[in-house]
């Protein structure tokens, strides 16, 4: 037929690896001119790093669903499109140019230019890392396995970030720069290249190219490139990440889930046995097993982010056409989220039975998930709660681990809603579910006190309870603990169910602030004697085998709760009062959780007095002796928003006046519970590292109600030399009435404040603590 377009003239795509896109000889990219500056931020990164993270998971964990569920074929993570158009004016286009350095050839990156920027900003720092656990291995035959297999993935990583044009000094290039800004020189310095990135990379290539060990250029700096490249570093490199073990990647090759010849091209049984060994001591591992065990786990993040990830390259044959198609690919400015994709699939089962969606129930069920949704209107934010709200509603539903990949999620839901939902009834159901967690999304996740007073406001619930319940509210929200809420809005969802029916709805209120204390106490007493390794797990088991929506509501009380809870803390050898003070008055610190000890500061301080008997001490006073701490207003209030380090956090004065304990500072014993109390936080920038008397003079004014006293205590004060300025008796004199101090003032001036009775401090909060918090785990 005449006048037919050829269309495969118009357009060339196909999919690529990471590797396979960047390992293209002499191939440089280009950003023109018009692109914006590169401006992925922290959450990009974020995001970035936990698709690595969630990518491998998938993997090696013996646990993730979406692994079992999924072919080896199907564990790839799709990076988006990549539109490339070749410049076939080089000479004419490229400036400013140094015709000599020119690559083989250049493309145009139309779309796509912050993802390659940063993958070739992580390549070098997945190099620098495995580089220097390269050098500190030994000669063992183990060890030299992990070099070899190590120098393989540092000659790929190299072509992430660099273009080999086999002449020049160095002879290898930026891989990507940007116009008018950079220029590829030959033998110029690095000074060519301007732009952020390609300066970073230009100073990078230069550190490798050496026969002495390379200095590679440092990470600081408050440039959004220096500040992803801190993060990159530390997601590598920290003890503290969830990147698997190099024991873990272990298992998944045992257990068939990725072979050897993958990570480490064939074969390697020292290697292996190595590995094995430190998995059977991981207890006393030597710095040598370390080193392997970190190596063997950046392995497995260069594999898969360098043959598991991969691209879709469009190449148009011109830049009107890449244009095009760039437009239609990002018409809104938004990426899509995976709910929005699955909502038309529920308009259209809904409609193709016949019935109108509008007004149905399944509309009024997602209309309050819209609600939640619609209320970020940036990119970034919308993409941020639509990920919190999925992962929490997928846990909720059937204890599912979900990750923030869009694949997974809308696959999630899709199957869910279409496979496992095969009544019209079910899928309602589902979709009621999800609207219910909207709601208690946004009433009790989103709850805001400058909006209302407590939480369960509306509801029949005494004035007590509201805001004792809010207090547990804002502290589990404060210590970002998304699991717990993920949690407490199955009790949340009886609320709601008897709102609207109005039946027994005082009954199911109670049981949710019985369950939110219950899950209060049981993360307090956890993370005050242990650290939050396997704490998920716990609610994870929790939901995915006893009271997720697919389990039904037989075991969702808050008696069952607390029985599961005391149960998980006997395990750890938390599980009675003894064991877990023996744990948590050393445990307990300001640099382990700052929430936590907050919240323990506010529910041992009410209701305390003085101890006689132990100066510097509180003990259980009668109701009523002191005002109420446990309330959203106090929780909030500026009079109580800072921890004060008692003795400070650096002992620098060589003023007699403000001497402290030399032994608080062996083993940062300062940073314990005995030695913090709450502040003012002008009054606690005020007293900064003032010594012992200073400090107590100003606890004495915090602690005095008589007005008439306080000036008394100026003039004594002046006696001591100490000569409070106009400023610090307005801080003080403006500062309400703050009965916790009483305690601390009791000690006297004269008395010392030191390690003995920080422990002693220490183990009276935690008793109390204690006591407290246990008459609310356990429920009759």
């Amino acid at each position: 037929m005449q006048g037919t377009v050829d269309i495969s003239r118009i357009f060339t795509s196909n999919s690529t690896s990471i590797l396979g896109f960047f390992q293209q000889a002499g191939l440089g990219y280009y950003i023109p001119l018009y692109q914006r500056e590169y401006s992925w931020d922290t959450e990009n990164i974020d995001q970035l790093l936990e698709d690595i993270l969630n990518g491998l998971e998938n993997i090696v964990d013996e646990n993730a669903d979406v692994g079992r569920q999924t072919s080896p074929d199907q564990q790839i993570h799709f990076m988006g499109t990549i539109i490339l158009v070749t410049e076939k004016e080089p000479i004419k286009n490229i400036k400013p140019l140094d015709q000599r350095a020119l690559p083989t050839r250049v493309d145009n990156v139309i779309d796509g230019q912050q993802r390659l920027s940063t993958i070739a900003l992580l390549s070098c720092q997945l190099y620098k890392e495995i580089y220097e656990l390269q050098q500190r291995l030994s000669d063992t035959d183990s060890s030299k396995d992990a070099k070899e297999a190590a120098q393989t993935y540092l000659e790929n990583l190299k072509d992430l970030f660099s273009v080999d044009i086999k002449r020049g000094s160095p002879q290898r290039k930026p891989v990507i720069i940007r116009a008018s800004v950079d220029q590829w020189t030959l033998d110029g310095n690095d000074d060519n290249y301007k732009s952020p990135v390609s300066s970073y990379l230009a100073s990078f290539i230069r550190a490798i190219n050496t026969n002495e060990a390379p200095n590679f250029p440092p990470v600081r700096g408050r440039s959004l490139v220096q500040r992803n490249l801190k993060k990159m570093s530390e997601f590598l490199s920290s003890e503290k990440t969830s990147l698997p073990s190099g024991p873990k990647v272990l298992k998944a090759i045992d257990a068939g889930k990725i072979t050897e010849l993958e990570l480490w091209s064939y074969p390697r049984e020292a290697l292996l046995n190595r590995i094995r060994q430190i998995e059977d001591n991981t207890n006393s591992l030597s710095d040598e097993d370390r080193h392997l065990s970190k190596l063997v786990r950046l392995f497995a993040v260069c594999d898969y982010l360098l043959n598991r990830c991969c691209f879709t390259v469009i190449k148009p044959e011109s830049d009107v056409r890449a244009f095009d198609m760039f437009q239609s690919l990002n018409a809104t400015g938004t990426p899509l989220t995976a709910y929005e994709t699955f909502k038309p699939l529920v308009v259209n089962y809904v409609e193709s039975s016949g019935a109108s969606f509008q007004n149905s129930n399944s509309d009024r069920h997602l209309k309050s998930v819209d609600d939640l949704l619609s209320s970020e209107t940036k990119a970034s934010a919308k993409s941020k709660i639509t990920n919190d709200f999925l992962t929490a509603f997928a846990l909720a539903q059937s204890g599912f681990k979900l990750s923030k990949q869009f694949s997974t999620q809308r696959r999630w839901l899709c199957n869910s809603y279409e496979n496992k939902c095969r009544s019209d009834s079910g899928k309602e159901e589902f979709l009621q579910h999800m609207g219910e967690l909207a709601i208690y999304w946004r009433e009790v996740v989103q709850f805001e006190p400058s909006k209302k007073s407590y939480v369960l406001e509306s509801l029949p619930v005494q004035d007590q309870d509201k805001k004792v319940s809010t207090v547990c509210l804002l502290y589990l929200r404060d210590a970002n603990h998304r699991m717990a809420l993920t949690v407490l809005s199955r009790f949340y969802s009886k609320v709601l169910h008897e709102r609207d029916s109005n039946e027994n709805i005082l009954g199911s209120v109670q049981e949710f602030i019985s369950a939110l204390k219950v899950t209060t106490a049981f993360y307090t007493i956890w993370r005050s004697s242990l650290s939050n390794s396997g704490l998920d797990d716990v609610y994870r088991d929790l939901l995915a085998k006893e009271i997720c929506w697919e389990k039904g509501n037989e075991r969702l009380t808050a008696k069952f709760l607390s029985e599961y809870f005391q149960g998980k803390l006997a395990e750890r050898g938390i599980g009675n009062r003894v064991d877990w003070l023996n744990k948590a008055k050393s445990f307990l610190r300001y640099d382990e959780s700052k929430v936590v000890c907050k919240f323990s500061l506010f529910v041992t301080a009410e209701d305390t007095i003085p101890d006689p008997d132990c100066p510097g001490l509180m003990k259980e006073g009668l109701p009523g002796s002191t005002p109420e701490y446990l309330t959203p207003e106090k929780w909030n209030s500026p009079e109580l928003s800072t921890i004060e380090h008692i003795a400070p956090q650096k002992n620098q004065s060589s003023n007699d006046l403000s001497q402290w304990d030399d032994s608080l500072y062996e083993d940062d014993n300062y940073q314990r519970i005995g030695n913090l109390t709450l502040l003012p936080v002008d009054v606690n920038s005020s007293l900064s590292n003032k010594g012992w008397i200073e400090k107590f003079i100003y606890y004495q004014h915090l602690s005095q109600k008589d007005p008439d006293r306080l000036a008394e205590l100026t003039s004594q004060a002046q006696e001591r030399g100490i000569n409070l300025s106009d400023q610090a008796i307005k801080l003080l004199t403006n500062s309400s009435h703050n009965s916790h101090i009483l305690p601390i003032v009791e000690l006297g001036s004269e008395k010392a404040w030191d390690k003995e009775l920080v422990e002693k401090r220490s183990e009276r909060i935690c008793s109390i603590l204690w006591e407290r918090l246990y008459s609310w785990l356990s429920v009759s």
